[in-house]
């Protein structure tokens, strides 16, 4: 227990200082501003209909704070060197928490209503202009352009606006601010370190890098590859991956190929708006060939080069991409065609990973027959939903929007019936305890 009063306290400490209060928060059901403002965003006569005021919870948040602060610092056990690090882990959080505008926030609410084809619409509308956070992230809505670069393999994607060379400033101005020489130097560090791991200084790779980050994952379904799950095998659709980021210029991309050239076995692509490095020959399986591409303000790093390519393609309008796709065109109907963030998973997704969950139950069993129903139950709830998200960061808060294949209120109650489920199962194993081995056979 001696050093239990360090980063798990003050994490603990915090967690309740934020809270202690919420018991106190209420449903709000008056006329004012905030209700208006947040019901406005949100619909009503659907499944459900939630508004929160939650100015009651994060009221007083730096007072809050700072009494976690002292009651964990008054644990007794703690050497001065231990109380003075966790002043200094209190005085990080406090900063970019205060910093983040997050006692801004007035009131949250959320809504779902079924439409007319069938689906569940969504919606969740945070209300309250942040400061250090808002400032990252409100950049004026632009087209969702993974929705026009997504190959039709693609199972699941996602891209988010972020400003980080706002954020870093802010954030490390307030830190330093902070005039804690602790944190000061480790504000002073990461430059450093940056350089160290990256080969370009912090401000070169802020300014090559863009607001826009996210991920494509495609499955594809005419080719199987076989994994080892447990103790067994199981075969999915193709799979590949790619981090794509926004750039400003080519730095990142050139200082990946500087590296890159130092090695053997790199073939290179060089067009004038499409550059490429592919590594093959150095991986046990066939379908992995790590590789970097850059195509116009896009840089993306890929698991292999095919699905850089076939982003390419749709890109072009050389492939017909996710666009053409039944399941994306009935997901999408009728939602925002621009925002400050998009997210979608597919059924194949979806599917794909619950058999290979299921497979892992099979052959891994918890020796609790009871939980090991009550996993595989839970894995089958989720294995038929698809799902597509649009994020606007607004001037007064955040909002998003989706639309799923089914009813979020349904896979709430799929829960709670798993939980009787296991309660039942519990009582017959406990009920075999009690009569002896040969109740199991």
């Amino acid at each position: 227990m001696k050093r239990s009063g360090g980063l798990v306290t003050f994490s603990i400490l915090l967690f309740l200082a934020i809270y202690q209060e919420q018991s106190r928060g209420e449903f709000i059901a008056d006329t004012g501003e905030v209700f208006d403002t947040v019901a406005r965003n949100i619909d009503p006569g659907g499944l459900y209909f939630l508004i929160c005021n939650t100015q009651t919870i994060l009221a007083n948040l730096e007072e809050k704070l700072s009494g976690a602060r002292d009651s964990a610092i008054a644990v007794q056990g703690l050497s001065i060197e231990e109380k003075e690090k966790l002043r200094t882990q209190f005085a990080f959080g406090m900063r970019i928490l205060l910093g983040s505008g997050l006692q801004n926030i007035k009131a949250f609410g959320a809504s779902s209503k079924q439409d007319a084809d069938g689906f569940f619409v969504n919606k969740i509308f945070v209300f309250g202009p942040s400061d250090m956070l808002w400032s990252a992230l409100t950049n004026p809505e632009h087209d969702l352009y993974l929705n026009q670069l997504a190959p039709a393999e693609t199972a699941t994607f996602a891209l988010f606006d972020l400003d980080i060379a706002t954020l870093w400033r802010r954030l490390s101005r307030d830190l330093e601010g902070e005039q804690n020489q602790e944190i000061t130097r480790w504000v002073r560090q990461i430059p450093k370190q940056v350089e160290g791991i990256t080969g370009l200084s912090l401000e070169d790779l802020l300014g090559s890098v863009g607001t826009q980050f996210g991920y494509l994952l495609t499955l594809d379904p005419e080719k199987k590859v076989t994994i080892p799950v447990a103790t067994e095998t199981y075969q999915l659709p193709e799979p590949a991956a790619a981090f794509i980021c926004q750039v400003r210029d080519t730095k990142i991309f050139d200082r990946v190929d500087s590296l890159l050239s130092l090695t053997t076995g790199v073939e290179s692509v060089d067009t004038p708006d499409f550059k490429m490095r592919v590594m093959r020959g150095s991986n046990p399986v066939d379908y992995v060939s790590p590789s970097v591409a850059q195509a116009g303000s896009w840089l993306m790093i890929s698991t292999n080069d095919k699905l850089i390519l076939s982003v390419l393609a749709t890109m072009h309008g050389k492939a017909p991409g996710l666009k053409s796709v039944p399941e994306f065109q009935n997901l999408t109907r009728s939602m925002p065609l621009k925002g400050n963030g998009v997210a979608y998973v597919s059924k194949r997704f979806q599917k794909t990973l619950a058999d290979i969950e299921s497979k892992s139950l099979e052959n891994t069993s918890s020796h609790n027959p009871s939980l090991d129903l009550l996993s595989a139950k839970m894995v089958s709830l989720y294995s038929d939903v698809s799902s597509y998200q649009v994020i606007k960061y607004r001037n007064d808060g955040v909002f998003a929007i989706g639309r799923t294949s089914k009813s979020v209120m349904e896979l709430l109650g799929d829960v709670v019936t798993l939980s009787s489920y296991y309660l039942s199962v519990a009582a017959i194993e406990a009920l075999k305890q009690r009569r002896g081995p040969e109740s199991h056979q």
